[in-house]
């Protein structure tokens, strides 16, 4: 029991990245073991929140012209979650409002005891420490932005974890290939919408998401792949009733942005305050 509270307790310092004059403390990035159970994840952002009430993150201004305070930061790896090693990790942009950051763990977490043993969630931008303006977008200015790479299979239909995002080429095959390798990859339908679910269930922001930034033909499959998903509740009136609610309101907030690129890449999720 001791060994596991020492290492909840390693991954905590890191993950709340504490600071002191706009510069992290020593140490707050040293590597440190990953939970290996849900629980332990749990336990582990249960710890983090309990650590930043101290020193709570704070965003300031738009998200296309703002800074952030306090700011928390993903470890490179987590339970059921991922960096992308490729690109990502070297970038450092991994910093965001405490509720992103503990949120997207726990939908990590979520995700992987649904599936034990599955891909990681891929996590791309998120943001700089103190917030401000990124090279790669307009916006993940005040921390309330991330980007999430697709789950993808292999062409055979195998699960796959990208070292990189994965740019679908076509909204009918699915089909894609990794940034960097060219690995062809195919658009998980089935875990890209869990996704979506688990996001716009997720108990520290979900009731906050703004927008679900994805290419329309994405989008549309999606959509087509939530109303399946309803429809399989069968006769439960209370479940089919939660499941259409979920499909209803994720065509609110699923678009493609008219300001950007296609995001045929990844989905980008922007949380309010």
């Amino acid at each position: 029991m001791m060994n596991g509270l020492r290492i909840l307790l390693g991954v905590v310092l890191a993950m709340a990245a504490p600071m002191r004059g706009g510069a992290a403390e020593p140490g707050a990035d040293a590597p440190v073991p990953v939970p290996k159970t849900y629980e332990e994840a749990m336990d582990l952002i249960r710890e983090v929140e309990s650590q930043k009430r101290q020193a709570p993150s704070r965003s300031v201004g738009r998200v296309d012209g703002g800074s952030l305070e306090s700011s928390s930061v993903l470890p490179l790896e987590g339970y059921g979650f991922t960096i992308g090693s490729r690109r990502h990790r070297g970038r450092d942009l991994r910093y965001g409002a405490d509720e992103l950051v503990f949120g997207l763990a726990e939908v990590a977490a979520t995700l992987a005891k649904a599936r034990p043993g599955a891909p990681r969630l891929v996590i791309g931008n998120m943001g700089q420490r103190g917030g401000g303006a990124i090279t790669f977008s307009y916006s993940h200015q005040n921390g309330r932005d991330v980007d999430l790479a697709f789950f993808v299979t292999d062409r055979e239909g195998r699960p796959y974890e990208p070292a990189d995002l994965v740019v679908i080429g076509s909204g009918k095959t699915l089909e894609g290939n990794e940034e960097g390798s060219g690995t062809v990859c195919r658009f998980d339908l089935a875990r890209n919408w869990e996704l979506v679910v688990a996001l716009l269930e997720c108990r520290r922001f979900g009731a906050r998401v703004e927008k679900l930034y994805i290419w329309d033909p994405l989008r549309e499959r999606l959509l087509e792949r939530g109303k399946a998903w309803a429809a399989e509740a069968g006769e439960g009136a209370a479940e089919r009733a939660r499941r259409e609610a979920l499909v209803q309101r994720a065509g609110g907030l699923l678009s493609q942005p008219g300001f950007a690129g296609p995001h045929d890449d990844h989905l980008h999720l922007r949380i309010g305050e």
